[in-house]
């Protein structure tokens, strides 16, 4: 919206001939003054403003939806631990209560009790229980990482760490 000043100056000299340009007595001296300004633009400068606030306020948008976005991932992943965790206990449980009617099963068959069908099917019952809670404990492993990654965590293992069945525990790092 404002105008730019300029102000120049030159010194030299002239000669009309070659030979005589040195020892000429001719000296030229020149100052100038310019100011520029935009004058009739026909709202160009205004429309250009309005473009620059609207880019500006895209971007902002842009950022606190992305912001938005990451708290959104990281309550989810919040929440769905702790459900995870609230069902892995109950299942852990299940299988132990099965773990023992196995065994109580077993050992009416062994004392002649019952038969061995009581067995199988308390053995039936307690591998998809089993089954269920590997499951889950993967289900939870997951969500894990997947909380870790929304809080903005990254992990580095060396070439060799990720090939080796036995590697090292992964070392959290900040980035």
């Amino acid at each position: 919206y404002l105008p730019s000043f300029s102000l120049t100056a030159a010194l030299g000299r002239v000669s009309p001939e070659l030979d005589a340009f040195s020892g000429g007595t001719g000296n030229l001296w020149s100052i100038g003054a310019g100011v520029f300004g935009p004058i009739f633009q026909g709202g160009r400068l205004r429309g250009q403003e309005q473009a620059a606030r609207a880019a500006f306020d895209e971007a902002v948008a842009g950022y606190r939806q992305s912001f938005v976005g990451a708290l959104r991932d990281v309550a989810d992943a919040l929440v769905t631990r702790e459900k995870l965790d609230a069902a892995e206990r109950e299942q852990a449980t299940a299988v132990e209560m099965l773990r023992r009617a196995v065994v109580m099963s077993t050992d009416r068959f062994l004392s002649g009790l019952s038969s061995y069908n009581e067995v199988l099917e308390a053995q039936q019952l307690l591998f998809p229980a089993e089954q269920a809670l590997a499951d889950t404990r993967t289900q939870r492993y997951v969500v894990l990482v997947q909380l870790y990654r929304a809080l903005g965590g990254g992990w580095n293992l060396e070439d060799d760490g990720w090939a080796s069945p036995n590697a090292a525990a992964v070392e959290p790092t900040d980035g």
